[in-house]
């Protein structure tokens, strides 16, 4: 039937078919290549129009695209024509064209090549757009707009520049939501936002799908039946066990019920979500008040608690940034780690509250049960504050200003926009889908985390305000957290091998156009992006710009500044949000919220208490099903491992090419390292394998 109908498509194209017009002697033949994207629903059955315009402004004629007897600009498929039009010389821009007819109107233009009968060069146009009635698309040789001297191009320039200004708009600055938070795009929910930036079909559909939007969770229907009552606790842990050990439920890869282990608990606040949370304890904290006798069975033979933390060896996880902050049953912990001469990092100390003097201090010492239930109101504690700051603000929020300014002042033909739009294409789309879903009010996030009615917002706020760009720089937090020396950190050597990497690969880019201070100076383009960044992204309500530049002047602060957004809209994101389902599944590991206040004794705690302790199970489905959607592979995603290919092909030119091949040649080195060490290892880390990181900021 489908079929049926796209050849009856395919014959009223055939029918409506616009004839070539003119003297055929003043014409010449072009090979016209036309890609569809790849991704669904990026094929069109519509009537697609063609138009050239050369260097000196002359225009071909309109012609419609069609090869009879065939389906034209399928999803994936590369079609090719050869039209006869007037020869104006040098190809510089092309129009593309749909009438929207037919059943499957919609359509993803990719990749345009243009080539002239008897020359053997090939003219590239790079489109990668939706295209909704008429789009024009420039020669994609990046040009600096300084360096364009072809009025023809230059009008281009100017003329995309005021349509997107006019589409991709700041919020309202008296938005409810604006008040203490990164500019962010206008737009309530994703089908506001532009097409373009509009996450595909095989991305927000699949992630819509399996994501339980206002508690209609899709896995919860799955599991029905096999945990009873969804609103009731669980009962024993061989219920929580047969329940989620179902077939029906997701299983995370290297998952392991080991939840109990102190090594676990280590392993996981290093290569967990929350890589970045450990600092080196250089002098016990004023609040802390840990004791010698209260930790001396867990330090090795002969060592002090001083004498450890002389050599480096005590490490905190702080939770104080949720001081304040109201939540369903307090609890802001703090946690006191120590690594032991077999290079293992375990929790050694829980303090339950900030305030030392009166808050209950639980270490290994204790009752078994007394020291799971307090590691597991840390770990609540903490996946809280991963979700909120470590993830939503340091991943996503921070990085929406940029994405905005790119679309609104670089051109299509800038080099800086080719670097940056791959990486920072779907930005918007994921904090708008955060505002309007996760953290809108009664949302939820406020039906799944531990903080009351508003607070997640009211911590994403607190975190803002000290928040500087320098903070998204991993590699110099290693230092300054004195943590370059911990055993077993494998996100910090993974990520600062992918950081080198990248900051090589952004120097030869900016290298190759930018020779001077003067031509970085004269980059009206550019210096509009980061005064507009810093204006409305970062300064707009206060001033405080959060170490956000207003202008560049030299080569190295670009290199410097984009290494940090690739960085972070890659390698970052995918280290705090593609192992969530493997660490936050079960719910004894890391739960987002507990049904009870934290204790204040210790010694009559039991199994039965940690098991009553857990949210209904409700919660803990929802909570299942909510990291697995964060964390899924989609169909339409790109992963940096084969960045660009050719989904994303933006830049043309040979020497970018080679810079280009480089780059995958250096990422495939880190990759053949991961893998090598991951076989020596019981529990490998491959958030960081470049072929599983995200080329930008998906879900």
């Amino acid at each position: 039937m489908l079929e049926n109908l796209r050849s009856l498509s395919c014959s009223a194209k055939n029918y409506l078919k616009v004839s070539n017009t003119g003297d055929d002697t003043k014409r010449v033949t072009y090979l016209v290549s036309i890609k569809t994207g790849d991704m669904k629903f990026a094929g069109t059955d519509a009537n697609v129009y063609f138009r050239i315009t050369g260097v000196g402004g002359g225009e071909t004629s309109r012609i419609k695209l069609d090869n009879t007897f065939r389906d034209d600009f399928e999803r994936g498929a590369t079609d090719k024509f050869k039209v006869k039009l007037e020869d104006i010389g040098t190809p510089t821009l092309i129009q593309l064209e749909v009438d929207h007819t037919g059943l499957f109107a919609d359509w993803f233009a990719s990749m345009v090549t243009v080539q002239k009968s008897g020359e053997s060069k090939i003219y590239e146009f790079p489109v990668f757009s939706w295209i909704e009635g008429l789009h024009v698309a420039c020669h994609g040789e990046a040009c600096l707009p300084q360096d364009e001297h072809n009025p023809v191009i230059i009008r281009f320039r100017k003329t995309q520049l005021a349509k997107r200004r006019h589409i991709y708009k700041w919020r309202n600055k008296e938005n409810a939501n604006a008040s203490g938070m990164p500019g962010f795009i206008a737009a309530s929910s994703h089908a506001d936002l532009p097409r373009d930036i509009q996450f595909t079909d095989g991305l927000y559909k699949d992630f819509e799908e399996s994501n339980g939007v206002a508690f209609m969770h899709i896995l919860q229907d799955k599991v029905h039946g096999l945990a009873g009552d969804s609103k009731e606790k669980w009962e024993s842990l061989e219920e929580m066990s047969r329940v989620l050990g179902n077939s029906r439920i997701p299983k995370a890869k290297n998952f392991k019920v080991e939840w109990p282990k102190d090594e676990e608990f280590g392993r996981q606040m290093m290569n967990g979500c929350s890589p970045n949370l450990l600092r080196q304890c250089k002098d016990l904290p004023t609040n802390l008040k840990v004791t010698e006798d209260m930790i001396k069975e867990c330090l090795d033979p002969g060592r002090t608690l001083q004498k450890e933390i002389a050599a480096g060896k005590l490490f905190i996880a702080d939770c104080s940034i949720a001081q304040g902050i109201k939540q369903k049953k307090e609890c802001v912990p703090i946690c006191l780690l120590y690594q032991n001469q077999k290079g293992d990092l375990k929790p050694i100390a829980v303090q339950l509250q900030q305030d030392g003097v009166q808050s209950l201090i639980v270490t290994p010492a204790d009752g078994e049960y007394d020291w799971i239930l307090a590691k597991m109101y840390f770990r609540c504690a903490e996946s809280n504050i991963q979700q909120i700051v470590v993830r939503m603000l340091h991943t996503h929020f921070v990085l929406e200003p940029f994405a905005i300014a790119m679309m609104r002042c670089l051109s299509s033909r800038h080099p800086i926009f080719k670097l940056l739009y791959p990486h920072l294409q779907y930005v918007c789309a994921a904090t708008t889908i955060a505002r309007s879903s996760l953290l809108s009010k009664k949302g939820i996030f406020d039906k799944l985390l531990t903080y009351e009615t508003g607070g997640c917002n009211q911590l994403l706020k607190k975190a803002y305000t000290t928040f500087n760009i320098k903070d998204i720089d991993v590699v110099a937090k290693f230092k300054t957290n004195g943590t370059e020396l911990l055993s077993n950190y494998h996100y910090r050597d993974d990520a600062t091998a992918l950081f080198q990497c990248i900051a090589k690969y952004v120097s030869s880019m900016i290298g190759l156009y930018y020779t001077s201070d003067m031509s970085v100076c004269n980059d009206m383009e550019l210096q509009q992006f980061i005064h507009e960044t810093h204006t409305e992204g970062f300064a707009w309500q206060d001033g405080n710009s959060h170490g956000c530049p207003k202008s560049f002047t030299r080569p190295h602060e670009l290199v410097d500044l984009f290494t940090l957004i690739i960085f972070t809209s890659t390698c970052q994101h995918s280290a705090v949000n593609s192992g969530q389902f493997e660490i936050f599944m079960h719910p004894l590991t890391a739960p987002f919220s507990l049904s009870k206040s934290p204790p204040t004794s210790k010694g009559s705690a039991s199994l039965q208490t940690v098991i009553s302790s857990l949210p209904e199970k409700r919660k803990c489905l929802a909570q299942i099903d909510l990291v697995h959607a964060f964390s899924k592979k989609y169909e339409d995603q790109a992963y940096l491992g084969s960045f660009p290919g050719t989904n994303l092909r933006l830049f043309v030119e040979p020497m970018v090419q080679q810079v280009m091949n480089d780059f995958q040649k250096s990422l495939k080195e880190i990759s053949g390292k991961i893998n090598e060490r991951n076989k020596k290892l019981t529990s490998g880390y491959d958030s960081l394998l470049p072929q599983n990181v995200p080329t930008g900021v998906t879900v």
